[in-house]
């Protein structure tokens, strides 16, 4: 496979923002080999992609707070399984807890290695990982699910996870499916005892694969859930007012048959937005959310999507 060149960014940051009564005030964590947005337990620790790890294929750290400031800790470093990198490369942010407190994420690259290459890399396709703390205070590594590629599966797989109560972890991949080029909304369950490197058997299931692009492909950013297991998320597609497609949110709601139905809630149009990031849902059912251009200014919007 040759030498591994992590492809994360060189330099940013992880920053605290504390109330001060008349303002906030900035402290820096962190400041090396940073690759997205954190997330905290419930002591105040920071976990994220942080530093580029003992194989220089990315980590997942984990920040403490302490009365000398803030110590690093390198909970996994990716690409201990050389030479193909079967446990991954290039670790994504945000992580997603579950209940018990385990950690999931997932890498752009690493896992299977199918020649020729179905992916963009020859570096695999990417795979969904589990991190369980141990009493002693280290993390269990287990992967749920190594992609595929085109056709059988998906491929580019985006970053951030949603975890249910009961286990299902749902994400997203910005290619790959029956469709090729339009990508897949994914679950993947615990049905028991896994297989090698797996602490639970994970079982895929491609909720929706995306069909045609006026009703959305290529789907980016978060996925996010409400209270009676509805997921809703952001992808290309829909209009093409705005030189391309401008982008849509839809959403994807589970049926008695175990099937998902799909509908499109927004097609973006330019004038109102180009280019939706993921959503968020407030306490009254609404959703909200970015876009990265288009608007009055051209310069992006925050919108709500109300029931």
């Amino acid at each position: 496979m040759g030498q591994l060149h992590f492809r994360g960014p060189q330099q940013g940051t992880v920053y605290e923002l504390s109330p001060n009564g008349s303002g906030w005030d900035f402290s820096l964590l962190y400041d090396y080999g940073v690759h997205g947005g954190p997330v905290v337990d419930k002591a105040g620790n920071v976990y994220a992609p942080l530093g580029f790890g003992q194989y220089n294929a990315g980590a997942i750290g984990k920040l403490s707070p302490s009365q000398n400031g803030w110590g690093y800790t390198a909970i996994y470093s990716f690409c201990a399984h050389r030479p193909e990198c079967v446990d991954g490369i290039e670790p994504q942010a945000p992580l997603a807890w579950d209940a018990a407190g385990n950690l999931y994420g997932n890498t752009l690259y690493g896992g299977i290695f199918p020649y020729p290459s179905p992916c963009f890399s020859q570096e695999g396709c990417g795979l969904v990982f589990q991190l369980r703390p141990r009493p002693d205070g280290t993390w269990a590594y287990h992967i749920l699910h190594w992609f595929g590629g085109f056709g059988t599966d998906g491929a580019l797989v985006n970053p951030g996870l949603v975890v249910d109560e009961k286990g299902n972890v749902y994400g997203t991949t910005f290619l790959g499916g029956p469709n090729f080029l339009n990508g897949t909304v994914y679950e993947l369950s615990p049905k028991g005892p896994g297989q090698w490197g797996q602490s639970v058997g994970y079982v895929e299931n491609q909720i929706y694969t995306f069909p045609d692009c006026a009703q959305g492909c290529g789907p980016l950013g978060v996925l996010a859930q409400d209270s009676v297991g509805n997921l809703y998320g952001t992808a290309g597609g829909g209009n093409q007012s705005c030189g391309g497609y401008c982008g849509v949110v839809f959403r994807l709601s589970p049926q008695r048959d175990g099937t998902w139905k799909y509908t499109m809630l927004h097609a973006f149009t330019g004038s109102d937005g180009d280019g939706p990031n993921g959503v968020t849902i407030g306490a009254d059912g609404s959703l909200y959310g970015t876009t990265v251009i288009g608007g009055q200014y051209n310069g992006g919007v925050v919108f709500e999507i109300t029931p």
